[in-house]
Formats: C-alpha cells, structure tokens, sequence
C-alpha cells in the first residue's frame, strides 16, 4: 500500500481491511516524519501528546524531544537489517539513520517489519551468521 496512490475518499472505502491497516500505518509514520523534521512543530496542531503504532507502541512527543536533544552515539560496527515490503518505516529513514551512525545496511526482499515468517528467519539467520565473520 502506498500513501501516494490513495487520490479520493473513494479509494479509501475501497480498500480491504488488511490494505486499511497498512495505510494507517503509513499516515502515522508520514505523521511522524513530518513532525520530526518540523522540530515537533505539528505537535500541537495534532492535539495529542502522544501517538500509538499500529504495532501497539506508545509514542511521545516528550520523548522525542529529549531523544532529539540527546542523541545517542557509539563507536561500535553496526548492522542494519531492512525488510523491503516495512510498512512501519520509510526505507530513506533507515537509510538516513545508518548514514549517520555509519553503518551498514541489508535489505531483505520481501521482508517486512517483523521477521516471521520461515523464509524470513532463514535469511535472517544467513545474515547474522555471514555479519559474525
């Protein structure tokens, strides 16, 4: 599913339960994104103080402002494994984070979010053995 392909209300009523899913998932990270290149300038606009993921997780604009202003840093090889199909999480915002942190960066092929399923684990479990060498 893709926010971009959504051009009336109609499209919206036409979608399946599953495709309505993964759309609130992509408005809520479209959400997030924009907030958080604005310095949390929707924030207020928004009127809420925090946001759920469709995966259940609490998000606060509290938090993030002080995540914001206290960034983590390290100094330790990183590994970044992606799921092409992550409905969660924009690819450019994985990308932009192992740029930063200078790390490198998998994508797995039709992965998703979450690892699940066995062809899934099986490339997962290539990849940590190979990331081990």
């Amino acid at each position: 599913m893709k926010l971009s392909n959504i051009q009336s209300p109609s499209a919206v009523k036409a979608l399946s339960e599953q495709e309505l899913e993964k759309l609130a998932g992509e408005i809520r990270e479209e959400i997030i994104r924009t907030v958080s290149e604005n310095g949390g300038h929707l924030a207020s606009n928004l009127g809420a103080g925090e946001l759920t993921t469709a995966a259940g997780e609490t998000l606060s604009w509290q938090y993030l402002r002080y995540v914001r202003e206290h960034p983590v840093r390290w100094n330790a090889d990183t590994a970044i494994l992606y799921g092409e199909n992550d409905a969660l999480v924009p690819f450019e915002t994985v990308k932009a984070f192992a740029d930063s942190v200078g790390a490198s960066l998998t994508v797995m092929p039709g992965g998703e979010h979450w690892f699940h399923t066995p062809e899934q684990l099986r490339f997962l479990e290539a990849w940590l053995e190979k990331d081990e060498r």
